[in-house]
């Protein structure tokens, strides 16, 4: 006796009902994929030799232009961006303002370090003696600021404390309302 192919009707309507469901999520999942290619594009532009920026050049850049500026570390007020891992361990992402010849300031990420098992003890920020004294040529790729994937996960620093001042996934406004 040979095997017949006969599905029950409750499995058809709910395969039929959930089939508009799976075809959006299937075109989401595609968009998603041709963003993330068209941002990869867009960083691999960015692959050229540095150019020389100004405070008046800098905003008119498209992201992830590879530039070199000149400005001196302000060495007294950081920001730590907290829940930022790297390799799979928790740390911070370093912010520290570069104040540029012309009086502006730029945003500068200086790295990742990793978390010290304690809210109560931060990883030591301090620059070198020799980055903070002088004038410095920087050379990086100008990006925004990272974003939290649920907006539960934001904490602005606090606009009073000692320094440096943790921040969770933060606006460019909050930052310079603590700054």
């Amino acid at each position: 006796m040979p095997l017949r192919f006969a599905p029950r009707w409750y499995w058809v309507l709910l395969t039929a009902a959930l089939l508009p469901v799976f075809l959006a999520l299937g075109n989401w999942q595609w968009q998603r994929g041709q963003q993330r290619q068209a941002q990869w594009q867009e960083f691999a532009r960015g692959d050229d030799a540095p150019i020389e920026a100004s405070a008046q050049t800098l905003a008119r850049l498209p992201r992830y232009t590879h530039v070199r500026v000149a400005g001196r570390f302000d060495t007294a007020r950081q920001f730590l961006l907290d829940n930022i891992s790297h390799q799979g361990a928790p740390g911070y992402q370093v912010l520290t303002v570069l104040e540029l010849a012309e009086g502006n300031k730029l945003l500068v990420n200086r790295g990742w370090l990793p978390f010290l098992g304690y809210r109560e003890q931060l990883p030591d920020v301090r620059l070198p003696t020799e980055a903070g004294a002088g004038s410095l040529m920087l050379a990086g790729r100008l990006a925004a600021l990272p974003v939290a994937g649920l907006p539960s996960g934001r904490a602005a620093p606090a606009t009073a404390g000692a320094w440096p001042r943790v921040a969770s996934f933060p606006t460019l406004a909050q930052l310079e309302a603590a700054y």
